[in-house]
């Protein structure tokens, strides 16, 4: 646990240190690399990956730190989702925003385990397939997408699956 503590700790120093190089980035390139990079894992799960994004989905971003987040909602997707699932990558617009969503057949979050990413409290659970992790994907992801002037939503219910949304400027 107190690896946990310092490896959390350390991320957020580096977090604080960064600033993101935004430029204009395909989103539909993105999840792409995405999906081709986790399809051998999709498929010993039997889990299908739908990329539902455009060429004409474009954010103003920093292209490093989106791939990472997108990557790390990919794989807790996968992780979460039972064999024979399903996981779309779908998108959104707003006059301002582009809001890019992950969405999959998945065992769900708490509520209180959603409370605790939003209140940047970590832990770590295991996949369907017994897989593991540091717990320390979702608070990145939440931190990468606000340093680029976005937003996280989650939305999950047991045993139905979660819808995992955030928001980057168009410009």
């Amino acid at each position: 646990l107190e690896t946990l503590d310092v490896l959390l700790n350390w991320a957020k120093s580096q977090m604080n240190g960064i600033n993101p190089n935004p430029q204009m980035i395909s989103m539909y390139a993105i999840a792409e690399k995405q999906k081709r990079f986790f399809q051998a894992n999709a498929e010993a799960k039997n889990i299908t990956i739908e990329n539902e994004l455009t060429e004409n989905d474009i954010a103003f971003a920093d292209q490093n730190q989106i791939d990472t987040v997108l990557r790390n909602l990919v794989n807790n997707a996968i992780k979460f989702t039972p064999k024979n699932g399903k996981i779309i990558i779908k998108s959104h617009k707003t006059n301002e925003k582009l809001y890019i969503g992950v969405e999959d057949t998945g065992i769900g979050i708490s509520e209180e385990n959603i409370k605790k990413i939003f209140n940047n409290i970590n832990f770590s659970t295991r996949g369907t397939d017994k897989e593991t992790g540091t717990g320390l994907g979702l608070l990145l992801c939440k931190e990468f997408v606000e340093v680029n002037k976005g937003l996280i939503n989650i939305k999950s219910k047991a045993k139905e699956g979660t819808l995992i949304t955030f928001s980057l400027p168009l410009k």
